[in-house]
């Protein structure tokens, strides 16, 4: 399936979420979703939502790391180039 979000170009592809093995949750502002990974509990909270654009706050231990992907692989490569691993 195929959404188009009314600007020209943009168009955004629905798949299955069985083939992506994610798991797809609907939620409005002010929402939560809570994930617990090992002895690691992160809450995401929908603080916004203003047209295309969501606003996430998470609450996690400081010894958690979070980021947008481009920063992660920005923060690997230079641990990389500093030869830490």
């Amino acid at each position: 399936m195929e959404l188009k979000d009314g600007q020209p170009g943009r168009h955004f592809i629905i798949m299955e979420v069985a083939t992506m093995g994610l798991l797809v949750l609907t939620r409005g502002k002010l929402q939560t979703v809570v994930i617990d990974a090992g002895d690691e509990t992160i809450e995401v909270i929908v603080a916004e939502i203003r047209g295309d654009k969501v606003k996430l706050a998470f609450s996690a231990s400081k010894n958690v790391q979070i980021n947008r992907p481009e920063i992660r692989e920005k923060k690997l490569n230079s641990a990389k180039k500093d030869g830490v691993s």
